[in-house]
């Protein structure tokens, strides 16, 4: 760059680019989600705790296969706002269409909304499963008289094959379907109020 060129600069602009770079907000996201984590661990936990206290086996499968789900759903939701884009949306948004700017705020912030449904929700979901299947274990051991051992090796792998073929079958449908679910996702999160 020439002398002259730089002379007709303003005299601060170096030293403005230095400044904006050095003045960088700390972000407080981590924090919040180990609260949340920390918060929806013990809500999830008591939950189950306070349900299966002397609950049968009946009682015990419908409440796995309730965390199951939950884990599955947020899967879901997490994978299809990552996949998806927000063109389609902001067409609805000005039409007015319920629920567009809640897709259109979900979308924005799908890091965010991934790491809260997947690894939040989802893994804390994944983990009270397991409690409540060493739950199920020892129902199982209880009222039918099956061996300890058998009867965790078997809870254990049920759990574990309906956890990963699920999430591998979730993802790949959220992928493929990600506009659809994110156009759910949004009509849900407008009557929450959310991204309105």
């Amino acid at each position: 760059m020439s002398q002259g060129l730089l002379n007709t600069l303003p005299s601060n602009i170096f030293a403005n680019q230095t400044m904006k770079t050095d003045k960088k907000k700390f972000n407080f996201w981590p924090i919040k989600i180990v609260i949340l984590s920390f918060v929806l661990a013990i809500v999830f936990g008591v939950f189950s705790e306070l349900v299966l206290d002397g609950a049968g086996i009946a009682i015990s499968i419908v409440v796995l296969l309730i965390f199951l789900f939950i884990a599955l759903l947020a899967d879901l939701i997490g994978t299809a706002a990552t996949a998806c884009d927000k063109v389609s949306f902001l067409a609805m948004a000005s039409r007015r269409v319920k629920g567009a700017k809640s897709s259109i705020w979900l979308i924005k912030r799908q890091d965010k909304v991934a790491n809260v449904c997947n690894d939040i929700i989802g893994d804390i979901s994944a983990i009270i499963s397991g409690a409540v299947g060493a739950g199920l274990s020892l129902s199982l051991v209880k009222n039918t008289g099956m061996n300890m051992l058998a009867a965790t090796v078997l809870i254990s792998a049920l759990i574990a094959s309906i956890t990963v073929g699920g999430k591998s079958m979730v993802k790949t449908y959220a992928i493929a379907n990600s506009h659809k679910i994110m156009r759910i996702s949004g009509r849900v999160a407008y009557v929450f109020g959310i991204g309105k």
